[in-house]
């Protein structure tokens, strides 16, 4: 291949006599496998029963005429380009073939016997660089034994920086595993797109392994390709459900050129997945972000899920049938029975999530943060997750907080008379002024048909400052029909008053030493004065306030008591 000109001052050379520029690509650059393949696959384009890499051809043919029409072709292809081909390096009507390190006939795709040689004969290895060597060749032949990482975990442990370098019986036994599985691997067949095609998914602690296969006229299944890798110490962390769900990623992603655009059976020995990433079956929208992307990933092939027992599911089984390392925890049959109970019996149409014993003290803190109030706690938690006991557990999170206990209020002696509900937002709003609270101010502002509260933080309490407030408010969300609000000195002043007549904007004011006429705005600040109260110490006032309105917008609205 000719080099332009301007590459050629790249591949400038030093020598002994001078320097010298390549005019033809030679090998040792990065960039030259990728160009001579691109080159040679324009060559053989259009062409039937032949398949390139570099400068090694392969051409086949469905019989002797197919292979002499396949074969004419491409040395005529080979001469209309000015290529050449080395006759002593060429062989012909050969039944089975060495190629890339593999046998090919018509049965299928073997190992070549002179590599599974070299790994029968290896030694134990002594350092990490010979290790790298090592794995370097078995994973080139990891399409041919199943679940060939789960063996190999032993020895990828060896490659942890943070750890000395220990050749140890287990590395021994791993390595001794590894050759037997070489020596019995079996012969890969040729795909063919007119047998049914299958994919076998399974996962363990230690590893995912996934074989596409194609059931065969006499309905024996036979492998087409392996697939497998360890998981990470992020993964190894995942329930059994989430890592039998990473296998089928890995098996869709590896082998997505068998199965993309084709209909396929799904295998699998784990039964609750079934009913989760089924071809007919939505995923709950409140599942992990994760598996509604794997769900999605999924969604783009076509595909019938069966369930297969582990004894029938070896070919993908592998090791995960071992028992668990001691740094998972097994669950007893009692508590996985009780969760089976409750999670096939719902009490309601709604979906929610069943909270596990370990997280839930740290759910009900989480919930805590941005509320205080007992029914509110509730009323949110009941719309995302449950388990037995939660509004028992509720209560006694409430009454445990010193700083809820020294925030409530003495119960209401006497029912206000109640306004009338607004028919649309906006049509009243409330307003009034809380504080101080760490030496600020708050402006409030509440909307009696949604509740939507709006808060600002207050430098000054100026009715300058007020009227430029809801100036912004008004912008965004448009002139209420009335307006309420106390006796607040910025509030009843003449300035104030002006402002209100020159938007055409009722302004009712509460009546003097009765406070609960404004009880929407009053209600409101009592409870974001316990929020920001409860969760001093918590990080700054603003980013306070605005957990507390994220919780407080985000919990399904009451319309709740009767003081709006």
């Amino acid at each position: 291949m000719h080099v332009d000109q301007e590459s050629q001052e790249l591949l400038t050379i030093v020598t002994h006599k001078g320097l010298y520029r390549y005019r033809r690509l030679p090998f040792g650059i990065t960039s030259a496998p990728a160009l001579f393949q691109r080159a040679m696959d324009q060559i053989l384009s259009g062409l039937t029963g032949v398949q390139c890499y570099l400068d090694d051809l392969l051409i086949t043919g469905k019989d002797e005429q197919d292979h002499l029409r396949n074969l004419n072709a491409t040395l005529q292809r080979l001469e209309e380009y000015g290529l050449r081909v080395q006759k002593d390096k060429c062989k012909f009507f050969r039944s089975s073939v060495e190629y890339l390190g593999h046998v090919i006939d018509s049965s299928g795709l073997h190992m070549a016997p002179s590599k599974v040689k070299a790994v029968a004969k290896a030694p134990s290895l002594q350092n990490v660089s010979q290790l790298r060597s090592f794995l370097g060749l078995l994973t080139y032949y990891a399409k041919f034994v199943p679940n060939l990482a789960n063996m190999l975990k032993p020895l990828h442990e060896l490659l942890n920086k943070t750890k000395q370098w220990k050749w140890t019986d287990r590395c021994e036994e791993a390595l001794n595993k590894v050759k037997t599985a070489l020596a019995q691997s079996e012969a890969l067949t040729h795909f063919n797109p007119n047998l049914p095609l299958q994919l076998s998914c399974d996962a363990s602690p230690y590893g995912v392994g996934a074989v596409v296969s194609h059931v065969i006229p006499s309905g024996e299944e036979r492998p087409i390709a392996f697939a497998s890798r360890t998981i990470s110490k992020a993964e190894s962390n995942y329930a059994q459900i989430k890592r039998e769900a990473l296998a089928i990623v890995l098996g869709v992603k590896k082998f997505h050129q068998f199965l993309f655009g084709r209909r396929f059976t799904l295998l699998m020995n784990h039964r609750p997945l079934t009913s989760i990433v089924g071809p007919h079956t939505s995923i709950p929208s409140l599942a992990a972000s994760l598996m509604q992307r794997w769900a999605l990933l999924l969604s783009a092939h076509q595909y019938d899920i069966k369930y297969r027992r582990s004894e029938q599911h070896c070919n993908a089984d592998g090791l995960s049938r071992l028992p668990l390392p001691v740094a998972h925890t097994e669950h007893s049959q009692a508590e996985i029975f009780y969760f089976k109970e409750v999670t096939n019996a719902p009490v309601t149409s709604v979906l929610r999530v069943i909270i596990p014993p370990p997280l839930r003290r740290q759910v009900l803190e989480e919930l805590h943060s941005g509320l205080c109030g007992m029914v509110q706690m509730k009323e949110i938690a009941r719309s995302y997750f449950w388990w037995p006991g939660l509004d028992a557990a509720i209560e006694d999170k409430v009454k445990s907080c010193s700083a809820c206990q020294k925030m409530r209020n003495m119960p209401q002696l006497a029912p206000l008379h109640p306004w009338d509900f607004p028919e649309e937002p906006w049509q009243r709003v409330h307003i009034d002024y809380a504080g101080p609270l760490e030496d600020r101010m708050f402006l409030v502002v509440v909307d009696a048909h949604s509740k939507w509260p709006e808060v600002i933080v207050m430098k000054s309490t100026s009715v300058e400052r007020t009227i430029e407030e809801l100036r912004s408010i008004f912008s965004r969300f448009g002139l209420p029909t009335q307006l309420v609000s106390d006796n607040g000195p910025q509030l009843v002043s003449e300035e104030f008053r002006s402002f209100m007549e020159a938007k055409g904007i009722p302004h009712i004011k509460s009546v003097p030493y009765h406070p609960g006429t404004n009880g929407l705005a009053e209600r409101f600040v009592q409870t974001m004065k316990q929020a920001l109260k409860s969760s001093q110490g918590k990080g700054s006032l603003n980013r306070r306030l605005y957990t507390f309105l994220l919780t407080y917008r985000n919990t399904d609205s009451f319309a709740h008591d009767s003081t709006s």
